[in-house]
């Protein structure tokens, strides 16, 4: 076997291997003082794959990079108050799994946390002196917003043009966690709308801030950049920069 075909050979074990969970994420919502419960399917391409849980916390940096953290570590940990099984879950096919969560009074906005699911032990696979890990672990975010305490509080702190690209931060002052969009608005000198160009959008939390950017294409009688970002329930914010 070549090393190409050992390759080939080897991602498609690790296709063939995976896990997975449904929903993707759990964004629940409760009062002060409830407990919210619920449930989620985990399932195996692979009979008898077993999955350890862990909870933890976890962050965005500015470029949307992935942070985890220790359990109950952040402000906002919903760690303390989450429920989910602890011991090792054994798939066959798949398998409902519950949870739930327990609001203390005084919550007040959002809150976060993550279900890890972890391999074990972790699968591999080794052909003509490559070794391929066979299953990920798996990353389920859950948000808990306190019903009636949010204060959505999207920012935009800055936007500038410079060598043909476009940078532009997006902050979030709030107590809750937003799901934004953004986007660039080309004007001409009377304010006509040439293009708009889309500068992404993902969640941000509490605290947190994202730094946007992306190339300028030439547009003739270009004059003003206008970058708008919004998100459901906050004020959509605005930033006007010439040309």
């Amino acid at each position: 076997m070549t090393r190409l075909a050992a390759l080939i050979a080897l991602l498609g074990a690790a296709l063939a291997s995976g896990f997975g969970v449904a929903p993707a994420r759990l964004e629940l919502e409760g009062a002060p003082g409830a407990r919210v419960s619920g449930s989620v399917v985990i399932f195996s391409s692979a009979a008898g794959a077993v999955l350890r849980p862990e909870l933890a916390d976890w962050w965005l940096d500015p470029e949307g990079r992935l942070r985890l953290l220790p359990a109950g570590s952040s402000p906002r940990s919903l760690v303390p108050w989450l429920r989910f099984p602890e011991e090792p879950i054994t798939l066959s096919g798949e398998r409902r799994v519950y949870y739930s969560v327990s609001v203390p009074r005084g919550a007040r906005g959002s809150y976060h946390a993550a279900v890890l699911l972890r391999p074990e032990p972790e699968p591999f696979a080794e052909a003509a002196g490559w070794r391929v890990n066979l299953a990920a672990t798996l990353f389920l975010p859950v948000y808990l917003t306190v019903t009636g305490t949010g204060s959505p509080g999207l920012a935009l702190s800055g936007v500038k043009v410079e060598s043909g690209e476009i940078e532009a931060w997006v902050e979030n002052e709030g107590n809750q966690y937003l799901r934004f969009t953004a986007r660039a608005e080309v004007l001409g000198s009377g304010g006509a709308l040439l293009a708009t160009l889309p500068l992404g959008g993902d969640v941000i939390l509490p605290g947190g801030a994202r730094r946007l950017s992306r190339k300028l294409p030439r547009v003739t009688g270009a004059a003003v950049i206008r970058v708008v970002v919004e998100a459901p329930g906050a004020q959509a914010q605005v930033w006007e920069v010439g040309l």
